[in-house]
């Protein structure tokens, strides 16, 4: 994070990679704001050489150690969702087209894990909220339904800068996977990817606001 005018306000930009052609396919810009008691994270989600796909705009408040309060999330007329965590609950709006429903689950907001699909920077919720002074696995709850697991792996060296790798393994139905994430000495997450998606999500940008 950024330490300005004596409050933490960072800006950057997520850019996914694919590895096989080599070319950028999406980015996400997103910012941290000082916020009540706490902080909000807004943004923008940017799928590149695909005619017609909407901006996807997510704000997220949350507490002071990044654990969630409530989102919001908006694709156009596509997609309307809202969360709210409270310490017992989770509750999720969903609007699609002409369809909406409500899905309430017993997970209070200490276990939740939002990662939105299509959002890029949100690893770095994981980041924020993993203890590095605890050797042992964390998990989470993913909602609707999955569970993250998150691990300490050894520090590795690169140009001469040292960075904290964390492994988390995502299980949802019908669907496994490992993102490797890189941290580095500011806490910022500079990269990850997937095992089995042939991207690499990259730190290309980050500063303060205007």
């Amino acid at each position: 994070m950024i330490e300005s005018n004596n409050r933490f306000i960072t800006e950057g930009r997520y850019v996914a990679t694919d590895l096989i052609q080599g070319i950028q396919v999406a980015y996400d810009w997103f910012a941290v704001k000082p916020a009540e008691n706490g902080l909000v994270i807004e943004s923008r989600h940017t799928v590149m050489g695909v005619p017609g796909m909407p901006v996807q705009h997510a704000q997220f408040a949350v507490e002071p150690d990044w654990t969630p309060r409530r989102i919001t999330v908006q694709a156009d007329q596509l997609l309307s969702l809202e969360v709210e965590f409270s310490d017992t609950a989770t509750v999720m709006f969903i609007s699609e087209k002409d369809s909406s429903r409500k899905i309430e689950l017993p997970i209070g907001r200490d276990r939740a894990l939002f990662l939105l699909n299509g959002g890029l920077y949100f690893p770095l919720h994981i980041v924020r909220r993993f203890n590095f002074d605890d050797s042992k696995p964390q998990q989470f709850n993913i909602i609707p339904n999955g569970l993250a697991e998150v691990t300490r792996l050894p520090d590795k060296v690169e140009e001469n800068e040292t960075l904290r790798i964390l492994e988390t393994k995502i299980s949802l139905p019908g669907y496994e996977d490992v993102l490797r994430l890189y941290v580095n000495a500011h806490g910022d997450l500079v990269r990850y990817q997937a095992r089995n998606q042939n991207l690499v999500v990259q730190l290309e940008e980050r500063g303060e606001l205007c």
